[in-house]
């Protein structure tokens, strides 16, 4: 990998430096540091006279990656004191760097045990973490700084401090309401509010009577009721449903019933899908279905039309575990199966609910998805999700198609990867090593034999999208193409 650092290519140098961090190898910190901070190292392992902005962003997400699979904590306090000392460079003018390197504070993974060092580091980086936040930068930077609230949040995930916690939650909330020093004398950008919402989810409690956070709970609300910017609203309905308790779920199936059915309704069904998932997998083969939210969330089945809305209900069904409400789901990607999107949410929805029955009708989408890659993607992880193996093998002979174009083989990949049957490996394989296959199809056979063989669950991405706000994306986060949220 250090050795594709010095190629001419661009995207094969960035992609070098992340694919070390993926590594989680502690041996690439060395190196990585050197490209984060464009140091003589990194510039001669770069082969250049500095190292460009993209391969120092990557390299800063790489080591966050690093970090959040270390054990040792002294790799982790290496890797903090190489990012502090980068975002509190102020010569960076960019804004790709410093977002890296906030992203990578926010993987350095501290667990909760009782450790007065790891406490010591925790406290810290959420120094840090403050005293960026606070800074009076201007509107120019403050798409930056929203990026600090998510980082925040997961360092105090693990937590024993409740004091850090709860100094973090009044910050925040003068983010979510426009008070803080941060939002600049006269300007501030709506980003930062999205964040606040965001990052609240993650650090307030259930929403009680009597309940220690009522106020959080009561000012996401507000921010949604006020409707000064609508994505901040929306990210406040997903975070009510995160936090849960009686309270936000009843407000959530005010704004299910009563909001607009195009806008207001699909977040209000998908907070009370976060909640509900979150609920049932804390409380294990003890928990219930709630059939309050659940018939809910089907009776607007029958009243919506709005294809993102319908979407956002079967998501919302699947992780409620409604079971029930199958075969109205069924009809409807019968109904909706030409819509690629919805029906790609549909067969996603039946699989997050278990729903075996479906997997006829799934199978048939995949088998006519040939050249719909967004329907085919979807359809093929619900298959795999309900544990229909074969549908890999039946992937694996469109894959061997000789004019597959760029979309079609990528999507194919990741499905065949997603769904992560061994059997499809000597294959794979062999489709590599095939060179009567053009090269596109050979590649795309090593990317599915990664997912196949990946030695997580996750794709190594979901710990750095995990919390994202993608409504402050930078290219090298995301733009749909190469920011890395976007790449295999």
């Amino acid at each position: 990998l250090r050795a594709r650092l010095t190629s001419h290519d661009q995207e094969i140098r960035e992609t070098a430096a992340l694919a070390m961090g993926i590594s989680q190898r502690s041996g690439a910190v060395p190196d990585l540091i050197a490209l984060l901070q464009d140091a003589e190292r990194g510039r001669k392992l770069c082969d250049r006279s500095e190292v460009d902005d993209r391969t120092r962003a990557f390299a800063g997400y790489g080591l966050g990656l690093v970090a959040y699979g270390s054990p040792s904590l002294g790799v982790k306090r290496i890797i903090f004191e190489a990012l502090r000392d980068v975002l509190e460079d102020e010569s960076i003018v960019g804004r790709n760097v410093p977002i890296a390197v906030l992203s990578g504070i926010g993987l350095l993974h501290l667990d909760s045990q009782i450790d007065p060092a790891v406490d010591a580091l925790r406290a810290e980086a959420l120094a840090t973490l403050a005293r960026f936040h606070d800074a009076d930068v201007g509107v120019g930077r403050q798409l930056i700084q929203a990026h600090v609230a998510t980082a925040a949040a997961a360092l105090l995930a693990d937590s024993r401090d409740g004091d850090a916690r709860s100094a973090w939650i009044e910050r925040l909330l003068g983010d979510l309401r426009g008070t803080t020093a941060s939002a600049g004398a006269n300007r501030r950008l709506d980003a930062l509010g999205q964040s606040a919402a965001l990052a609240l989810g993650e650090l307030a409690a259930p929403h009680e009577d009597g309940s220690p956070d009522a106020h959080v709970s009561e000012a996401l609300f507000d921010a949604f009721e006020r409707g000064m910017d609508f994505q901040t609203g929306a990210f406040a309905l997903t975070a009510l449903g995160r936090i849960g308790g009686t309270k936000n779920v009843d407000a959530l199936l005010g704004v299910l019933a009563s909001g607009t059915k195009a806008l207001e309704r699909p977040w209000a069904a998908l907070a009370l899908g976060l909640h509900e998932h979150r609920r049932l997998t804390r409380e294990g083969s003890a928990g219930r279905i709630d059939e309050r939210i659940t018939k809910s969330l089907e009776a607007q089945l029958d009243q919506v039309k709005n294809p993102e809305t319908l979407a956002a209900l079967a998501i919302s069904l699947g992780l409620s575990r409604a079971r029930d409400a199958s075969p109205k789901l069924r009809v409807l990607l019968d109904e909706h199966r030409s819509k690629d999107e919805l029906a790609g949410y549909i067969c996603l929805g039946l699989a997050l609910m278990g729903d075996r029955s479906s997997i006829p009708a799934i199978r048939e989408i995949v088998q006519q998805s040939a050249r719909r890659p967004q329907r085919l993607i979807q359809a093929a992880v619900a298959l795999g999700r309900l544990g229909d193996k074969s549908a890999a093998l039946a992937l694996m002979d469109q894959m061997a198609g000789a004019n597959q174009n760029l979309a079609v083989l990528s999507s194919l990949a990741f499905a065949v990867g997603q769904i992560g049957d061994r059997r499809t490996i000597p294959s794979l394989v062999a489709m590599v090593g095939d060179d009567e296959l053009v090269d596109l199809a050979r590649a795309f056979a090593v990317v599915a034999i990664g997912g196949v063989g990946d030695k997580e669950i996750e794709p190594w991405s979901a710990k750095i999208g995990r919390l994202a706000n993608y409504r402050a994306a930078v290219e090298t986060l995301f733009n749909q193409a190469s920011g890395i949220l976007d790449i295999l």
